[in-house]
This record gives C-alpha cells, structure tokens and sequence, in this order.
C-alpha cells in the first residue's frame, strides 16, 4: 500500500482534480474542484490517504492547465 501523509496540488486554471487507486475510478480522495491559480496543502495528514494494495497512486485532471503535484509518505 502507498500511504500519503503530505499534499500539495495547484493548477493554473479552474477544473477538477481526483486522487486515485490503481485506476481513476476507485478514488483515494473525492474531487477537488479549484479555481484558476488555486490548490491546497495538506501536511500533516492523519489518518494519511492510502491506496488498495498493489495498487499505484493516479492523479485524474479535467482542464488544460498545468498541475503542480507534490506527495510525501511511505510504502507498505
């Protein structure tokens, strides 16, 4: 399992973005929906975000933009 305790998203313009398991479709995280030039940090996560075994972390965008992306945590 991939275990997340640390999250920083950014995008530049406004859309969508999911944290997956494996696939986009099983998500980690609900969407987060963000403006132009908006994001989020996250640090320190407790309980951390976790992936089902096996399985990688997918980050999923609607928009165009650029995604700035940053995760830190630990593998099981």
């Amino acid at each position: 399992m991939i275990y997340v305790t640390s999250l920083i998203v950014s995008v530049e313009s406004a859309g969508r973005v999911a944290i997956a398991s494996g696939t986009p479709t099983s998500p980690v995280i609900g969407t987060m929906n963000f403006n132009a030039n908006g994001g989020i940090a996250a640090m320190p996560m407790n309980p951390p975000l976790r992936t089902t075994s096996g399985s990688a972390l997918v980050f999923n965008q609607s928009g165009t933009g650029v995604l700035g992306f940053w995760a830190a945590g630990y593998i099981e």
